[in-house]
C-alpha cells in the first residue's frame, strides 16, 4: 500500500434526490478513518462551511470499523430536494 487513505464518509440518508417533505431532516451516514485512527466527531455544514453542527455518534470508537453518526437538522424554509 502507498501510504494510509483518509477518511472517508457517505450519507446514507437522505438519498440522493430524494424529495423532503418536512423542515426537519434526519442525516444518517458513516465515516471510516485508517490505521489506528479512529472518529472521535463529526460535523456538517448546510451552508457552504459557514456554520457547523456536531452529529450525534451512533456507536463505539475502533480503529478500521465504520462509525455511523447522525444529525437532525432544521430549516427555515422547506427543503424539496437533496443533491449530495
Amino acid at each position: 500500500m502507498l501510504g494510509e487513505l483518509t477518511v472517508n464518509s457517505v450519507i446514507c440518508h437522505p438519498l440522493d434526490g430524494e424529495k423532503i417533505l418536512t423542515n426537519s431532516i434526519l442525516i444518517e451516514r458513516y465515516a471510516i478513518a485508517t490505521g489506528d485512527c479512529t472518529i472521535k466527531c463529526v460535523e456538517l455544514s448546510t451552508d457552504g462551511g459557514e456554520t457547523w453542527i456536531q452529529a450525534e455518534l451512533q456507536e463505539s470508537q475502533h480503529p478500521w470499523a465504520w462509525q455511523f453518526w447522525r444529525s437532525q437538522i432544521y430549516s427555515v424554509f422547506q427543503v424539496n430536494e437533496v443533491h449530495g
